[in-house]
This record gives structure tokens, sequence and C-alpha cells, in this order.
């Protein structure tokens, strides 16, 4: 498989674009802090703002327009709980752009990072510090009462980016909160995202992105089955899929 072309003239603009959406993000949203502050505890204004902001953007990224259409038919206005997978950090704008003001629920590296860790916590997203229990627990009440409250919670099961073709081993998670909540999970499928833009690199290359929304599975109450089952679904996806 010959090498993606690269788009550097692309890559020079993108970035500095996407700092001045952020930038204009957390302005907008630091003025709605009163009304959120007193009448929107769950930031549902911000969210949504966030993520029609975020969906706009992409669809006028030719690389990313299809995603942007498929992820349109994700049934993600209801509180579920959905599992992409991840290979770049594309994903977690796809992410943000699905239908329904969708929280992630998200490591804390992303947090850390200027402009976007402040946008993440003015739109109500969550970030998981594994090493502090206290953490875990407070971040764990708070997608409860996200999904009692109808709003979908997106979880990057594999826990990291992965840098070759295919899905690692999935963590627990997001499948002991989904049946804990007793709310279904919605597998989505990312396609070429990693190849758009590597992991750990800023280049932007040519390629198409795309998404499949996969069907519903049920909770039950037998969590490693149930990621499993997930699991086995999303690698099918990606292994049909066009080289």
């Amino acid at each position: 498989m010959s090498a993606p072309k690269r788009r550097p003239i692309v890559s020079i603009v993108a970035w500095p674009c996407v700092a001045l959406a952020l930038l204009a993000f957390v302005t907008c949203a630091t003025l709605l802090l009163p009304h959120t502050l007193l009448f929107d505890r769950r930031r549902t204004l911000p969210a949504r703002l966030g993520s029609r902001g975020t969906m706009l953007a992409m669809w006028l990224v030719r690389s990313t327009r299809p995603a942007i259409i498929a992820l349109q038919d994700a049934r993600t206005r209801r509180g579920v709980v959905v599992v992409v997978n991840h290979r770049s950090v594309v994903d977690i704008l796809l992410a943000v752009a699905m239908p329904g003001g969708p929280r992630l629920l998200a490591k804390q590296w992303p947090a850390r990072t200027p402009l976007l860790g402040t946008s993440l916590r003015l739109a109500g997203h969550l970030t998981l510090d594994e090493q502090d229990p206290d953490s875990v627990r407070a971040t764990l009440d708070q997608a409860r009462d996200y999904l009692a409250h109808g709003i979908p919670i997106v979880f990057f099961a594999e826990g990291s980016r992965r840098r070759e073709p295919g899905l690692s081993r999935f963590r627990g998670g997001a499948f002991a909160l989904a049946i804990d909540a007793q709310v279904p999970v919605v597998p989505v499928v990312l396609h070429n995202s990693g190849t758009l833009v590597p992991p750990g690199a800023l280049t932007i290359n040519e390629t198409s992105v795309t998404a499949e929304v996969l069907e519903d599975f049920s909770p039950g109450n037998d969590r490693r089955a149930l990621t499993r089952r997930v699991h086995a679904a999303m690698l099918d996806r990606l292994r049909d899929a066009p080289a």
C-alpha cells in the first residue's frame, strides 16, 4: 500500500483554525456561565453549542464530511453509552460532533491541553484520573447522572490511540457503566482517521474518513460478555472495510 499523500498547506492552516475555533467557543461558553451556573448545571446549552459548531466545522472539511453525514444517523439523542474506536485526535472532534450534545469520558491528557481542556470543562465533558479513586467515583457518578437525564456518554474503550490498523483490547469501564445504568451500548466505527492525522503527528494527509453506526447492544448483566460482543462486532467492520 502506498503512503498517503501529505497536505502540508492544509496542515499549516488547519491547526491555527482549530485553536481559533476553540478560543471562540471558550469565549461564548464563558459568557454563558451565569446562565449555566444558575439554570443549567449539566451544561446542556454549551455542550450542544460545541457539538453543533464542531459538526459544522467538520462538515466543511472534505476529508471528514462523509463521517459527519453518517454520524447524523447515530442514535445519540438519548441516554446511551457510545463506544468509538480510536486512532487519531480527529476522533475526539468527530465524537463531540455527534447529535445530542454527547459528553466524552476521557483520560486526563485532553483536560491538560491548553484551550482544549478549558473547552471540555466548559461543555461538561468528563475526565478520569485512574490513579485517584475519589476522582473515579465522582466522575462515574456524574456519568450516571447524565445518562439518567438522557445525555449520551462517549468512550474510547481501547484507552489510548492505536497506531496500527485493527482494534485493541477494550477496557471494561464503558460496559460496566452501561450495565449499571441499564442503557444500550451504541458502537461507532471510524475508518481512516488514523490516516488523516496519524497518532502523535500534526501532519494532515489526503484521505476520506467514514463512520458506521452499528446496531445497539442491550446491556444485560454480564460485563465480559457485553465487552466481547461489542469488540467482535466493531472488529468485523474494521476487517471488512476496503483497504
